[in-house]
């Protein structure tokens, strides 16, 4: 199945006013991701891409992403507008294909108006472990969350890619 809908990551909003977050939630070694009321609004709606697209329903579903959404896909070789997105769902979603698991959030942070999720796009062939990241940066609009931006991408291969730490 093609990936549908990652797109670049928005960083700016890492410098909107702190009273005005909500996490960054993410999960501790010993417990679940909790997510406060707002990151489960944006949260839900991340899920409902997921239901769209397991319904084929390329209207709900293109109608998440802003007018100006500009994503980059890791099946395309630059980032894209919604309207390259559009077709390309229209024809996804005219080929039968295994439903996808809801993914399961790996942080969720919301800053005011501006949300960032990150997960790993569930694969619905259950004998691969291939995973794709996913993160979308999410607006909040007088017509609810729309998708303004993400990225998708393979996890990096370890023994080629230095850790934080190496880093430091």
């Amino acid at each position: 199945m093609t990936k549908l809908a990652a797109a670049p990551l928005i960083l700016c909003v890492s410098f909107l006013p702190a009273a005005k977050t909500s996490g960054p939630a993410h999960p501790r070694a010993d417990s679940q991701l909790r997510l406060s009321p707002a990151q489960q609004e944006v949260w839900n709606e991340e899920e409902n891409a997921f239901r769209y697209m397991n319904g084929k329903d390329p209207e709900k579903y293109v109608a998440l992403w802003d007018e100006q959404f500009v994503g980059w896909p890791d099946y395309e070789e630059r980032p894209v507008g919604k309207q390259v997105l559009a077709r390309g769902v229209k024809d996804e979603f005219a080929r039968p294909s295994a439903p996808v698991p809801l993914p399961t959030p790996l942080a969720v942070a919301v800053f005011g108006d501006v949300a960032i999720t990150y997960y790993f796009w569930p694969d619905a062939d259950k004998t691969t472990s291939h995973k794709s990241r996913i993160t979308h940066t999410w607006r909040r609009t007088k017509n609810g969350w729309k998708i303004i931006g993400g990225l998708s991408g393979d996890p990096p291969c370890h023994d080629k890619v230095a850790t934080s730490e190496e880093l430091k």
